[in-house]
């Protein structure tokens, strides 16, 4: 029991701390508003009581924002504005909705309460070199998404201090007939019970970077559809699928984020098998739920570097599985992760192969490209007697003669890193 309680007490500690530091963390002063602004109240009427319709006038405020011809910034002072139909912004010329801002006083004060039909659209946001920041969205359950980017394409989009809450989705860039949203920044935002707090949905919808930002109760935090996204220093509690998680081909960087009893850490189990580079590095994952913390599949060349994993009872850190394109043949190669629970002498990493070695025919590519999978950590003994440890892992394609082609086999082996042998 005390074993428990003190490890109930650490994890409450860690999620306090990063939880401070998320909000410290590249803090934006908030200074305004000015005389300049539009402001939703004073100038369009608006309520904010939470009971009076206001979508009208937040409408009429994006029309004349999206112009920007009086005034390129929209104040949204404190108070719970009510909408029963999707608000959005519509760009027709060039320079429409480029480098205007929606800032409410601040989130917790400030709230977007959808009253509309189930699975509806709150915001359709259609600007770039823009900003939208400190406000809530509150979905009460019926929302399908918050926020939307698009339809036409956008870049170098700030969306920050934002808080989702009791939705389908929080954060959508692109989606069914819509363009790319790409070089977007996604800063400080909160997602709470939230089935996807940000996803990417189109082919062009790349490089979403997602930073400080926290995820709480969420199907999944991060998830991509069609483009890539980029997460680095987030905090993940308790998400009911995965922190993250990969259905499609791109370059993906998961940096310095912390996860406390998620299912699942970092879903990339897709089957695909052409490359998508994707580093996995200086993470902390606690307690998680479900069978594996990550899961890896064809896809890669993958970089997994100085994560630390603490895993109870039948949870292993990792599961890493190649299969042969050609089902048919039966070839693959598995290997599962170690497992680090209660004591019960050195934990130790497991492997299994399955049929005869994996084999794929490699073609036309130069002699310096490797494919390198790795997996750095380390061990360490708590006070309560947790061995925890850590294995790397490592593959390379050996090199190709000159105008010849072959069978590659990539070789997958343990390497003790604590005194360098080969098991």
């Amino acid at each position: 029991m005390r074993g428990y309680t003190t490890l109930s007490i650490t994890v409450a500690a860690i999620v306090v701390c990063l939880t401070w530091q998320l909000t410290s963390a590249s803090e934006d002063e908030f200074v305004g508003p000015f005389a300049s602004w539009l402001d939703l109240k004073r100038d369009y009427r608006a309520l904010g009581d939470g009971k009076a319709d206001d979508t009208m006038a937040l409408q009429q405020a994006l029309d004349e924002l999206t112009k920007h011809k009086n005034a390129c910034v929209l104040y949204i002072p404190a108070g719970t504005y009510r909408l029963t139909t999707t608000v959005q912004t519509t760009r027709q010329a060039h320079t429409d909705c480029q480098g205007v801002t929606i800032v409410g006083q601040d989130p917790s004060n400030t709230i977007l309460l959808w009253d509309g039909p189930a699975d509806g659209t709150m915001f359709r946001w259609d600007a770039w070199y823009s900003k939208i920041s400190r406000m809530t969205f509150e979905g009460k359950g019926q929302a399908g998404t918050g926020l939307r980017y698009g339809p036409a394409f956008s870049t170098y989009n700030e969306t920050s201090d934002l808080v989702f809450h009791n939705m389908k989705n929080g954060l959508v860039f692109g989606g069914d007939k819509t363009n790319g949203q790409a070089e977007n920044e996604v800063l400080r935002c909160r997602f709470v019970n939230c089935g996807t707090g940000v996803q990417t949905v189109n082919w062009n919808s790349m490089d979403i970077w997602v930073w400080y930002s926290q995820f709480e109760d969420c199907g999944r935090g991060i998830f991509n559809v069609m483009g890539n996204w980029h997460a680095w220093h987030n905090l993940f509690l308790r998400s009911r699928i995965a922190d993250v998680g990969i259905s499609n081909l791109m370059a993906f960087s998961v940096v310095n984020n912390t996860s406390v009893e998620s299912r699942c850490f970092l879903d990339f189990e897709t089957g695909h098998t052409w490359g998508s580079p994707t580093s996995i590095t200086g993470n902390r994952v606690l307690d998680p739920t479900g069978d594996f913390a990550m899961k890896l599949s064809n896809a890669g060349p993958y970089l997994v570097v100085d994560n630390v994993f603490r895993c109870q009872d039948r949870t292993r850190a990792e599961h890493v599985l190649y299969e042969q394109e050609n089902a048919g043949r039966g070839h693959a190669h598995c290997l599962k992760g170690h497992r680090a629970g209660p004591a019960r002498g050195d934990c130790q990493a497991q492997g299994r192969r399955q049929g005869s070695p994996l084999r794929r025919r490699c073609r036309r590519f130069r002699a310096e490209h490797r494919r390198l999978l790795s997996a750095k950590s380390r061990a360490c003994k708590d006070d309560g007697g947790r061995q925890r440890a850590r294995r790397v892992w490592s593959g390379v394609r050996p090199r190709r003669r000159e105008n010849e082609t072959q069978d590659c086999e990539i070789s997958i082996m343990p390497v003790d890193v604590f005194n360098g042998r080969r098991h």
